[in-house]
């Protein structure tokens, strides 16, 4: 039966993830933190091998433990095709699909946080293979909160709500929300401290989501204050650069 194990990031308000399937002893990682021990000690003790990392963006408040995940245990790291860094990574386009035994991770492109954001919706093809049970939507929804739309410089809110109405939303209320962050983290100002919530409620109850239009859902953005990322340049080089 395929797991999800979360981890959490109490310094940093990260959530990152182990995905796997203990029949096939495969798993995949999912925004890494920097202290990446704790991934080979639960995948061990699992009973899993690490066979890819995913990365749902270039991450700008935290440094990413993809790149020393990869080079201890050997395996490939995934990001979106047009993913503007400096070290090797497998391509992965919308509707890219990863098989890890009984599981199935399918690729969403959902730009507005960064260009090459994405979201990775998780399926239990034991139990139903044409519906998913999970989706991990990075930084571009959150429980209570959206993602930035700041980070590049420019308003990128409209991709933002494009990928949120036109793409998350499409899917059934009950799909389970997993995102990358949760309340203290500078990447989003009013979400919960719960970290993980269903598509249903943040329908509902997500005061974001309760706009009829774009320009409501700008304006609604714009009357929230956000804390600066004061390090968001250096934190972006490093996790963009080679090494």
């Amino acid at each position: 039966m395929p797991l999800v194990r979360q981890i959490l990031n109490e310094e940093r308000s990260c959530a990152s993830y182990i995905v796997g399937c203990p029949s096939s002893g495969k798993a995949f990682v999912i925004d890494p933190k920097n202290e990446v021990d704790t991934y080979v000690k639960m995948a061990s003790s699992l009973a899993l091998k690490i066979e890819g990392i995913i990365e749902t963006h270039i991450h700008a408040d935290h440094i990413s433990g993809a790149k020393k995940l990869e080079r201890f245990v050997g395996a490939p790291i995934y990001m979106f095709e047009d993913a503007k860094v400096k070290f090797g990574f497998l391509p992965l386009k919308e509707g890219d699909t990863m098989k890890i035994g009984n599981a199935r991770i399918k690729v969403l492109h959902t730009p507005g946080h960064t260009p090459e954001s994405i979201s990775l919706m998780y399926y239990d093809d034991k139990r139903n293979p044409e519906i998913p049970s999970t989706i991990f939507t990075g930084d571009t929804l959150f429980v209570g909160d959206v993602g930035r739309s700041d980070i590049s410089g420019m308003d990128t809110s409209y991709e933002l709500y494009e990928s949120i109405t036109e793409k998350i939303l499409r899917l059934p209320d009950f799909v389970e929300l997993l995102p990358a962050h949760y309340s203290g983290s500078a990447c989003g100002a009013e979400m919960s401290p719960k970290a993980s919530s269903t598509l249903g409620y943040e329908r509902l109850c997500n005061p974001l989501l309760q706009t009829g239009s774009y320009s409501d859902f700008r304006k609604k953005l714009g009357e929230i204050q956000l804390q600066a990322l004061p390090e968001k340049e250096k934190i972006r080089e490093i996790n963009i650069g080679a090494n």
